[in-house]
């Protein structure tokens, strides 16, 4: 393998050869990678580092990294600015000083990179509002752990310049140090690519979504910034400042528990689209208010609907297809067989429960007056005894929310955990062979004790 001695030895020279600089000039305050920009002959550096590797891996390695039509030493110049300044500390008066032992590490990693045509690199949430009595592994390349303070306050700087922040919210900035790391493999362009808008949301979405699935006691995470780590390249975005700045929320053995079983499930769902819609709809009623969005002490049904429609998904499809006709029938038919196999309710209630929940849902969605709606969802509530205890139309919402949220969930990871040509939506009379199959049990079942009990 090439060897950066040579390399290492040239910027060595560069920096330090001339020992003090200007700290200030044409009064403001120098940046350390302004500074290093300056001393190095980059050019020079750059064609040194292609000639160690060889210019066809370089090429290969920097391959779809956009700006795409520049010369591959355009982006190794860029490498070398990111990179350099790492290992550079410059005193108040001017002193350079430049790490070589750390430089020659990251350098001769670099080399090894290139010369594979991959790079190892981390994408890390700092996760605000959770904490965690030990470091853990959410899947195989997603660990879940915490910083020092120290280390969060250096590696999320508060910026003042765009956000004003509270005084108590910088007393517990600090506080705040939980992050989820996923552990990467790819080129530059996979990179960049990752960095951008929509794959930056995916990564912040797997770890919300598995806390919003997983109902942890903890609540949800926010996730105020996303860094990127790589011996290429080092960056650091601001995600949201929308953080409750008080002491975070310690997880629980059984949370760290549900919330792999969530990861892992959301992860699984997306090969089953039936089951992936389904899910995307749960999530979308979970990300809900429960309150009216413009009237704050009214029920937000809209919520409600959402969960329905997410059972429609699963209830309503028939051997791959939507179901055509008898939609409510099947809606209630199709979820009490699925449900009784999850729930702690019986076939029979489930059945009657479902027809006021479907009628719930369509009072909303046809804009209903208020006493219709309420009226169908006290009829929900009386047919499975939790009539009690509701005396307004928030807690009778509230009631019905966490019910229905409860059904789903649990139908939700019942199909998960059932092979996937056996799943009712996917076969032939998949969902008759589900209700009549348990019937047909049942009544040998009864054919049996008869035969004991009359011997």
């Amino acid at each position: 393998m090439a060897n950066p001695k040579q390399l290492i030895q040239e910027i060595s020279h560069s920096l330090v050869s001339e020992p003090q600089t200007q700290l200030v000039q044409d009064g403001r305050l120098r940046s350390v990678v302004e500074i290093v920009a300056e001393r190095l002959p980059l050019s020079d550096l750059s064609e040194r580092m292609i000639n160690d590797i060889g210019a066809e891996k370089v090429g290969t390695f920097y391959d779809g990294l956009q700006p795409c039509e520049v010369d591959t030493s355009f982006h190794i110049v860029g490498l070398l600015l990111n990179l350099v300044p790492r290992h550079v500390s410059i005193s108040k008066d001017g002193n350079i000083q430049l790490s070589v032992e750390s430089l020659e590490t990251d350098v001769s990693t670099i080399y090894e990179s290139v010369s594979a045509g991959t790079v190892e690199y981390s994408v890390t949430l700092r996760l605000a509002n959770v904490d965690i009595a030990r470091p853990f592994q959410l899947s195989e390349t997603v660990l879940l752990k915490k910083s020092t303070p120290e280390e969060i306050a250096t590696r999320y700087p508060i910026d003042r310049q765009h956000f004003g922040v509270a005084q108590y919210a910088e007393e517990n900035w600090q506080h705040h140090c939980v992050e989820a790391e996923f552990k990467r493999r790819g080129k530059p362009a996979d990179i960049q690519n990752e960095r951008g808008v929509n794959q930056t949301e995916v990564f912040v979405n797997s770890v919300v979504h598995a806390f919003l699935f997983a109902n942890s006691s903890v609540g949800v995470p926010n996730i105020t910034h996303v860094n990127f780590q790589s011996p290429i390249e080092t960056s650091t975005h601001l995600q949201n400042m929308h953080v409750s700045w008080s002491a975070p929320r310690m997880m629980t053995d059984d949370d760290v528990e549900y919330l792999k079983h969530a990861f892992d499930f959301l992860d699984r769902v997306t090969a089953d689209k039936v089951l992936e819609v389904s899910t995307d709809r749960f999530l979308i009623a979970k990300k809900r208010s429960s309150h009216h969005p413009h009237r704050i002490n009214s029920p937000n049904w809209d919520k409600l609907v959402d969960y329905v429609i997410a059972m429609e998904t699963l209830f309503l499809t028939t051997n791959g297809s939507s179901a055509g006709h008898e939609l409510s029938y099947r809606f209630r038919l199709n979820g009490a067989a699925l449900l009784q196999h999850c729930t702690h309710n019986t076939k029979l209630e489930l059945f009657h429960a479902l027809k006021h929940l479907y009628t719930l849902r369509s009072k909303v969605v046809h804009g209903c007056d208020e006493s219709a709606t309420m009226k169908a969802a006290g009829q929900l509530l009386a047919t499975l005894g939790n009539r009690d205890d509701v005396n307004s139309p928030i807690q009778m919402f509230g009631k019905i929310v966490r019910i229905v949220e409860g059904w789903l969930r649990s139908a939700l990871i019942h199909v998960d955990e059932m092979e996937n040509n056996d799943r009712p939506y996917r076969k032939k009379d998949g969902w008759e062979a589900l209700l009549w199959g348990e019937l047909a049990r049942e009544s040998n079942a009864e054919t049996e004790l008869k035969d004991k009990e009359s011997k």
